[in-house]
């Protein structure tokens, strides 16, 4: 698989606020199939892999709290789905990620209606993220296309009922810096008001690999940090903080310039020294997308809509 064109901008732009800390080396990814203490085999953690023709699927279940600990993710399940490059994304793949998607999203949430019939479930999704950014944009642009139906549940219970579908509530909180108000205390106080089974949250993620952006999305029942990937750590989402199970579903949109290069340097020795450096002049961080990332985020997020509506919502509305 080819590099991706690459375009740079600073910490500044990527979370829309002030000053960042000083970068960390290595900086983490929000992946836990990438993070640097996740070893083959360690006890308390199990993985699996399983490949198709063109996706690779990559389960992590951490099931300890001290594995927890060692990797720095909470326990719970983790799951990586690999897929071509957007210019290799043919209708036939983009079908068998929806596909793969709709069916992993289930799984995750098995057990959270308890057996609840279709017509009865309330599931809320937020898309996290900046609209006007457009490298952490695919939250809002993924419920852009999030088919909403709880009104019709509340308004016209007859044709809900036709429908066939769950009560699907759509939500798109925005970031601090826009509206003056933290993410995470929007989406809980809507989930207050409406009480759904389930929150879904969809954020644009961090990676440590080029090869990671736009190629691989994640799913995890453990919830999602907004903005921990770029070091801008907000309110987090989860079931211990909104009283209701929270699915999170991110794909990697960046990563950090200086990770990039501080991998590249440790190969030739000077890794030590460029750390010293860049934290003694306390230089912000850059971070790295690729180029044609407005049109990656649209088709990912168009792909992660189609699973939420396949499983939950209608298609077509």
């Amino acid at each position: 698989m080819s590099r991706p064109k690459i375009t740079i901008f600073s910490s500044l732009e990527a979370c829309s606020l002030g000053h960042m800390p000083r970068p960390n080396f290595p900086r983490e990814s929000d992946l836990a199939s990438e993070r640097p203490s996740m070893p083959s085999e360690m006890e308390g953690v199990t993985q699996r892999v399983s490949n198709t023709e063109h996706l690779t699927l990559r389960h992590i279940t951490i099931e300890s709290e001290e594995a927890a600990k060692a990797i720095g993710k909470p326990k719970g399940q983790y799951i990586t789905l690999e897929f071509p490059a957007l210019w290799q994304m043919t209708p036939t793949i983009k079908e068998s990620v929806i596909h793969t998607l709709s069916q992993q999203i289930e799984g995750l949430a098995r057990g959270v209606f308890q057996g609840k019939p279709k017509g009865q479930r309330v599931v809320l999704v937020a898309g996290l993220g900046n609209r006007h950014l457009t490298a952490d944009a695919i939250g809002p642009l993924t419920t852009d296309q999030v088919s909403a139906t709880y009104h019709i549940k509340q308004t016209v219970p007859r044709l809900f009922r036709q429908m066939g579908c769950a009560g699907v509530c759509v939500l798109s909180p925005g970031v601090v810096a826009e509206t003056g108000i933290d993410a995470g205390d929007v989406i809980c106080d809507v989930a207050k008001a409406i009480s759904p089974d389930l929150v879904v949250c969809v954020d644009a993620l961090a990676a440590r690999s080029v090869d990671r952006l736009a190629t691989t999305i994640q799913l995890t029942d453990t919830g999602i940090t907004p903005g921990s990937g770029v070091g801008n750590h907000r309110k987090a989402l989860s079931k211990e903080t909104l009283g209701i199970p929270c699915i999170a579903i991110g794909t990697p949109t960046v990563v950090s310039a200086f990770t990039l290069l501080y991998d590249l340097l440790q190969e030739t020795g000077l890794g030590a020294h460029f750390e010293d450096m860049i934290k003694n002049k306390g230089q912000n961080d850059f971070f790295v997308c690729p180029k044609d990332i407005d049109c990656a985020v649209k088709e990912i997020g168009s792909m992660v809509a189609s699973a939420i509506n396949r499983l939950w919502g209608v298609e077509k509305l």
